[in-house]
């Protein structure tokens, strides 16, 4: 069932179906049988990782990174409510994490920052919010991270992206970004190349290089593509 493996998680958009909020009004009856509707507030509610492509890849990578290296782990969302799941990932998998979203005082900011940069400190995973810490902050405590999410501005990021290559990191970095196939996403995440690609040709003129789409391209980016194992790489 294919609209189940390119949304984060299908409990994010269920109090929706439920209400048939404009757009939602017959998606209820794609939930499988078996899916448990989340409880409002419920901190220690099971992630059900198994309705989410993303979220089965990133508790594999996770695991994978947890059993077989020393390295610790930056997870990147521009959404609070996607920081909420990864943080219930945490506790059902017993990951020591911290978290810091636009919620955050700087004074707090900095503790943690300070805490998880510690080589002593047990943390394994730092939870950010891209609007709250994609600048300016130096997270060498870990040396993989994990963008869950694109933007459409591909410089915000960028700089998420460089949180843990700063100086003073001693360690290989690795990046992951997670994009489902055929979706919204990936046309993003292929629009930011285009950004990319355009500005660095008209970075020395003062050229106005806003992209304005038609309304059958916009119509296209809805559109799920279900036949393709990647449409960027076909492009």
């Amino acid at each position: 069932m294919f609209f189940f493996n390119f949304i984060k998680d299908p409990e994010l958009i269920y109090e929706k179906c439920l209400a048939k909020e404009s757009g939602f009004e017959n998606a209820l009856g794609l939930f499988p049988s078996n899916f448990t509707p989340p409880r409002p507030n419920d901190d220690s509610a099971n992630v059900q990782c198994e309705f989410s492509g993303k979220m089965a890849v990133l508790d594999y990578l996770l695991a994978a990174i947890k059993a077989n290296t020393n390295d610790r782990v930056v997870l990147v969302s521009n959404y609070t409510q996607t920081l909420d799941m990864f943080t219930r990932l945490c506790k059902i998998r017993r990951y020591q994490c911290v978290r810091l979203d636009g919620s955050m005082t700087i004074k707090k900011r900095g503790k943690i920052v300070e805490q998880f940069n510690d080589p002593s400190s047990g943390d394994f995973i730092f939870m950010l919010s891209s609007k709250a810490g994609g600048c300016g902050l130096n997270l060498i405590g870990a040396n993989r991270l994990v963008m869950f999410d694109p933007d459409w501005n591909p410089a915000n990021d960028d700089q998420a992206m460089a949180r843990v290559w700063r100086d003073g990191q001693k360690k290989q970095c690795f990046i992951y970004r997670l994009l489902s196939t055929g979706t919204l996403e990936e046309k993003i995440f292929q629009r930011q190349a285009h950004k990319k690609a355009l500005s660095s040709c008209v970075v020395d003129n003062e050229e106005d290089v806003e992209r304005h789409f038609s309304i059958n391209e916009l119509r296209d980016l809805f559109s799920l593509n279900e036949n393709t194992k990647s449409d960027t790489h076909e492009k």
